[in-house]
């Protein structure tokens, strides 16, 4: 651009043209050099922002972008550190209930090797406790995946008796009495 206003310079002022070549054959080398240089800034800033490394904004409007865009990453972090966290610990209930599933089995395999005959109260109880814990990582299971879920309204004392008959044996076995004081609410759940 400079070049073309000295053209129009010289040609209106009729000036000698050996100006313009002087001029590109001097000012043109600082050009290229400061063009080298510009490059080379703009390609290590954009280095920095791959590295995420703090780039100090020109100017106010690039000031809150780079603190949306830190503060947006954060939050982003801390989600995803939650949800292994949830993940962990769904992991670890399901390993739990697990063991204590075969646990019930290997009571119940224990016990038919020992004995001739197993009681029928022992195979009871051993068998309520593995559907128990069935239950619960069914319960997980739907924990995991909403979808399969069935809500209703659902009467809460009357649930909460059914549950205790239920696991009548295992009260019975560890000398359990249940105390119930429930008033008669009506409660949106899931039946399991």
């Amino acid at each position: 651009m400079l070049t073309a206003l000295l053209a129009l310079l010289c040609y209106l002022y009729q000036l000698p043209t050996i100006i313009i070549g002087d001029f590109i054959q001097f000012s043109l080398p600082v050009l290229i050099i400061w063009l080298i240089i510009a490059v080379i800034r703009a390609h290590h800033r954009q280095q920095r922002v791959g590295r995420q490394e703090l780039v100090s904004p020109a100017n106010p409007l690039k000031q809150a972008l780079v603190r949306a865009l830190t503060n947006e990453q954060e939050h982003h972090r801390k989600l995803v550190q939650h949800l292994r966290h949830k993940q962990q610990e769904q992991l670890d209930q399901l390993d739990l209930f697990s063991h204590e599933i075969k646990n019930s089995l290997a009571l119940l395999q224990a016990a038919a090797e020992s004995q001739p005959a197993v009681s029928s109260t022992q195979v009871k109880t051993n068998v309520h406790q593995a559907d128990y814990y069935l239950n619960i990582l069914s319960g997980e299971r739907l924990a995991m995946d909403k979808s399969d879920l069935d809500l209703k309204w659902l009467n809460l004392s009357k649930t909460v008796n059914e549950v205790i008959r239920q696991n009548g044996q295992l009260f019975i076995a560890k000398q359990l009495i249940p105390k119930i004081s429930i008033s008669p609410v009506q409660v949106m759940t899931d039946q399991k």
